[in-house]
């Protein structure tokens, strides 16, 4: 049982993991677009070859990239459709965590899978107010990190958290 759920975990994890992996790859997307944007919108130089009677620029080449920016602007749609849903699915298994602790688990989870963050700052952010956190915030990211530990054990144990996971094969 205990191997188990670790494997549980372990799949668990990198479904939350790979919130963070599509938010880089439409960040990716949308770069590109706005390179193409710039190339499409920045002033061309006039061809001076110096010889009379030289073919003008093709009329259609703006066509091919016009195709190419729409099809960038379609997949960078999807792809933030995409990243919406699993965020909308992420924080429903996020809200299936209860017991003791269950505020700052959800917290953590939530930080660390879909805002990014590192276990210092959501040690920051969960224990500033403790009087000791700043003598011991060593202590308090060590807590974090077991806060986040016991939070993905009780989704991996949740029956309901597969019907989260396997929505992503859908």
């Amino acid at each position: 049982p205990e191997v188990m759920q670790l494997v549980q975990v372990e799949h668990l994890k990198r479904w939350l993991e790979s919130y963070q992996e599509r938010q880089r790859d439409l960040d990716a997307t949308y770069e590109r677009l706005e390179r193409l944007e710039s190339k499409l919108t920045s002033p061309r130089s006039a061809a001076l070859t110096g010889v009379p009677g030289t073919a003008a620029p093709d009329p259609d080449r703006l066509a091919l990239p016009l195709a190419e920016l729409e099809e960038l602007r379609q997949d960078a749609a999807r792809q933030s459709a995409e990243l919406r849903d699993l965020r909308h699915r992420i924080e429903e298994a996020v809200r299936l965590i209860n017991g003791p602790g269950w505020a700052n688990q959800r917290a953590a989870l939530r930080m660390r899978y879909i805002d990014g963050e590192t276990f210092e700052t959501i040690a920051r952010l969960l224990f500033w107010r403790d009087p000791d956190f700043l003598l011991k915030q060593e202590s308090y990211i060590r807590r974090t990190f077991k806060l986040r530990k016991a939070a993905l054990r009780a989704l991996a144990q949740n029956p309901h958290i597969c019907e989260f996971i396997h929505e992503e094969g859908k």
